[in-house]
């Protein structure tokens, strides 16, 4: 994951803060009194796959090479009138081995003429980009999460407020969430980020019935957790500053100079950018996003304090599906690079693969309405392993 800042970025995220507030209390002053009903009903819903994957090679990254279930939710939602609505819903974390929350928000809302007002708080997927309509598995039409998400936000569910208004050809919505956490490199030479809060925004516009085109952007500002000082071909982290050089080979080659010493850093903030496309010609569908994420850190001297970009991570997804009866036939092409050749940063570029790119393909059987069947071949590059994954998915409620 990768983001941006400066000595001046408070002000920037007190104004994006004041954004935010503005349209919830726009959205807010639009809704009317509220009469609640006497009893409420609550609709009960679940759904679950399970997989069966193989690969070339099984690795850390890819341990399953076997027979497992990939999620399981359960989800309660219920209206108590038509202007309030709430949703939770609780899922299986197969790392922790127990079920986590997924959501938990209520959301007020009303009709003025054309639009719909509306303002959520609560645990929510954020609205960030178009890839979050199929976070779910029985949504997903192939398998696997395309790279530039999962290697950015990471499929982003929080905790927060977002502000929102739709209208019959755009969408606008405004949030401030609690942010996620970041870690750049790994074991003794990785940067991390605990985060402290977040903001962002989005804006939709369908220019037909059947095409639809969005910008996303967020700002994620993070605690500042201290890179440990570490050694680096033989001298510490506070003895070295690292240069890029020319560029050789796929990371180019670093020089280590010798000069002031550079006190542990701290990550200030990434940000984001997204634009996402969709369409769709009869039984073919047409989608793709892409997605950049700036990372910047603080560097302290003797001398002065300073921020430097310490990385960036940017790719994108196209994919195409064909639907003919109760058959869909897909394709995507992944591509994701991290850039970190100019980065002032004491991580070892050799530790990165900066290109990963896939190639997917798959079919999808709709066996009955809500329980599709799936198969998935992902021929990878850039330290991604070729994969085939056999998907039932069901859903109930």
């Amino acid at each position: 994951m990768l983001g941006t800042c400066s000595k001046g970025g408070t002000h920037g995220v007190t104004s994006g803060m004041t954004l935010v507030a503005t349209l919830a209390l726009t959205s807010i002053s639009a809704l009317p009194t509220l009469a609640f009903a006497d009893t409420v009903e609550w609709d009960v819903s679940a759904f679950l796959d399970f997989q069966h994957a193989w690969t070339n090679e099984a690795t850390e990254a890819s341990p399953h090479d076997d027979f497992h279930v990939g999620q399981l939710e359960i989800d309660l939602s219920a209206e108590t009138n038509r202007h309030l609505s709430a949703e939770a819903a609780v899922a299986f974390d197969q790392d922790a081995e127990a079920f986590v929350l997924g959501a938990a928000f209520v959301d007020l809302h009303r009709e003025a003429g054309a639009r719909l007002v509306g303002v959520t708080l609560g645990q929510f997927d954020v609205p960030f980009g178009i890839d979050r309509h199929c976070y779910a598995s029985i949504d997903r039409p192939l398998v696997s999460t395309p790279l530039a998400v999962a290697s950015t936000h990471g499929c982003w569910n929080d905790q927060g407020i977002t502000a929102y208004v739709e209208g019959e050809r755009l969408t606008l919505l405004g949030f401030a969430t609690n942010g996620y956490s970041v870690s750049i490199g790994s074991g003794d030479e990785s940067l991390d980020g605990d985060p402290r809060h977040a903001i962002g925004g989005r804006c939709e516009v369908r220019i037909l019935d059947e095409m639809a085109i969005g910008a996303s952007v967020a700002k994620v500002s993070f605690e500042g957790a201290s890179l440990l000082e570490t050694s680096f071909e033989g001298a510490s982290l506070a003895e070295t500053s690292l240069e890029a050089s020319s560029a050789a080979g796929e990371f180019g080659e670093t020089s280590v100079a010798v000069g002031a010493p550079e006190l542990p850093r701290s990550l200030r903030d990434a940000n984001l950018f997204g634009f996402d496309l969709r369409t769709t010609l009869g039984p073919v569908e047409f989608q793709g996003e892409y997605i950049r994420q700036d990372f910047r850190a603080e560097v302290t001297n003797e001398a002065a304090t300073s921020s430097r970009r310490v990385g960036t991570g940017s790719g994108g997804y196209l994919a195409v599906s064909y639907a003919w009866s109760q058959l869909r036939f897909l394709v995507r092409r992944d591509l994701f690079d991290a850039d970190l050749a100019d980065s002032a940063t004491a991580l070892n570029p050799s530790d990165f693969e900066t290109r990963a790119r896939a190639a997917s393909f798959g079919v999808e059987y709709r066996f009955l309405e809500d329980t599709p069947v799936r198969c998935e071949w992902r021929r990878g590059d850039g330290g991604l392993e070729d994969s085939v994954v056999l998907q039932i998915a069901t859903r109930v409620g």
